[in-house]
């Protein structure tokens, strides 16, 4: 053999960067290789069911497509050393309880969890263990969790669904102490399992006092200590929370006490909440500088909207923001996005994306497109969706995708709605000028008005060389139907647009 085959590190990334399907084979080639051959196929498992087999067939028995724990079986030492020698090797690990007939070759009865307990012994079953995901609505099966939280965790996401109880309180207070140097932390709640279950916020924000090293953070609701102690946090860099008005009452006092930046090294933040003001309220006190802001409302009052976008504008850094994502989770609502709303967004000169979903509609123009262009130069995604479609007409034309092609040679998505019922020669003269757009290749059109099928084709094809797939809205009533058809021949002749021109360009190469 080799002697660079004797390196340990040689043959880390050998096995790192080879099929999992060959690394048993190479396992089994000689002592040498075992090891970290072993190490890689055992890193990462979607579920527990390989670890299962390590055991003899007896002791789980598969009956009705779920897989049950044997009855009347003795472990033995060499069970729990068979199994022990691949659970150390696990790094990430996922617990999800299917419901019956889904997935069902790879469902699990969750008494089988009460093996690992008995099978770590004094001992902890996965004792490198880093990653961890648990979705279980089995209120019996959260003190098994414990077997899966540890020292070496570094990032743990939970995912309940049923109400709150006992088992969930204690296990979330203990969260801080059981791991330590935990540096992802995704709760996951269903709204109606924590709207009115205090306690479960109260155990959390305690647990999460003792976290030093969050990197990551994704919750529900906090209470004013783990505010205060988030808020100082340096370490945390991506912050997901829901702004109640219990969570918003309980970070006001901690905001104001605090002395020195709020999230000081914070990234990208998310915050969901029903009103506009609640997060206007939240950015006050912030002089903050992520690369990415999310925000989902409920039903946003049109009223509130100019003010959210005005507080962005002023609390968020304006070379530092790159991303902006505001969505209405139970649009349509009654807002309408206009140039008052996106005028203040401006100041952001290195944006580059803006996704604004779900809202009433549009009036924008050519106009504001062009504005929005000059604004953003390293635009890569201007994502604009009403609740299925605009509600008003667009008045946005092919004139305005020019310049915002021209200005932003980085796009590479695009969403909204367009009239295309405009169309001229000396529009026609002025795209075949333009500098063509490489990279978008699907586009998102809604409702966009159009008659002249061939002649949209036509532009859109000198402007979007790469266009291969046109997305229409899907909605109902004759005027819908009657554009969407005639965008799917938009799309057909872009189609043979591009057939035509493969057939070129092979001609040519074929004559040179």
């Amino acid at each position: 053999m080799h002697h660079a085959l004797r390196v340990s590190e040689i043959i880390h990334i050998i096995c790192e960067n080879s099929k999992k399907s060959s690394l048993p084979a190479m396992a089994r080639t000689c002592r040498t290789f075992c090891p970290l051959a072993l190490d890689t196929l055992w890193a990462e498992l979607d579920n527990v069911l390989p670890l299962i087999k390590c055991l003899p067939p007896e002791f789980c028995a598969e009956e009705g497509g779920i897989v049950h724990w044997g009855k009347g079986v003795c472990l033995t030492e060499a069970n729990r050393t068979r199994f022990l020698r691949y659970s150390h090797r696990v790094r990430a690990l996922s617990w999800v309880c299917y419901p019956p007939g889904q997935n069902s070759s790879r469902n699990i009865d969750p008494k089988v969890l009460q093996i690992f307990s008995l099978l770590g012994g004094a001992k902890p079953p996965f004792p490198h263990l880093k990653c961890f995901f648990w979705s279980d609505d089995c209120d019996e099966n959260i003190p098994f969790i414990t077997l899966f939280v540890g020292p070496s965790l570094h990032n743990l996401r939970l995912e309940f669904v049923e109400d709150l109880g006992t088992h969930h309180l204690v296990l979330l207070s203990t969260l801080g102490y059981r791991c330590p140097q935990l540096k992802s932390l995704h709760l996951e709640f269903d709204r109606g399992s924590v709207a009115d279950d205090k306690a479960g916020v109260a155990a959390f924000s305690q647990a999460l006092c003792g976290l030093e090293h969050l990197e990551d953070l994704q919750c529900f609701e906090l209470e004013e200590n783990a505010w205060r102690h988030i808020l100082r946090l340096p370490s945390l860099a991506d912050l997901e929370v829901n702004l109640t008005p219990f969570s918003l009452t309980e970070f006001l006092p901690a905001a104001r006490v605090h002395h020195g930046t709020l999230f000081p090294n914070i990234r990208n933040i998310g915050l969901i909440c029903a009103a506009p003001t609640a997060i206007t309220e939240f950015l006050e006190y912030m002089h903050i500088a992520p690369r990415k802001v999310e925000m989902a409302l409920s039903s946003a009052p049109m009223g509130d909207m100019p003010g959210l976008f005005v507080a962005l504008s002023q609390h968020c850094g304006h070379r530092s923001l790159q991303h902006i994502k505001i969505w209405d989770q139970d649009g349509p609502g009654n807002t309408d996005i206009t140039l008052e709303h996106v005028q203040a967004l401006f100041c952001f000169g290195d944006l580059r994306t803006l996704e604004l979903k779900w809202f009433h509609s549009f009036s924008l123009d050519d106009h504001v497109l062009s504005d929005m262009a000059i604004s953003w130069p390293m635009l890569e995604s201007l994502h604009l969706e009403g609740a299925g479609h605009w509600r008003t007409k667009s008045k946005i034309t092919f004139h305005g995708i020019i310049t915002l092609v021209k200005r932003c040679p980085r796009l590479h998505h695009l969403h909204l709605e367009i009239n295309a019922t405009k169309l001229t020669s000396s529009g026609l003269e002025e795209l075949r000028n333009a500098t063509p757009n490489y990279t978008v290749r699907e586009l998102h059109v809604g409702n966009s008005l159009i008659n002249d099928s061939e002649g949209v084709a036509v532009r859109l094809f000198d402007l979007f060389p790469e266009l291969d797939r046109i997305v229409p809205w899907t909605g109902e009533g004759p005027q819908s139907a009657r554009r969407r058809r005639l965008w799917k021949k938009v799309a057909g002749h872009l189609k043979v647009f591009r057939m035509v021109r493969e057939q070129t360009r092979w001609r040519d190469r074929r004559t040179t």
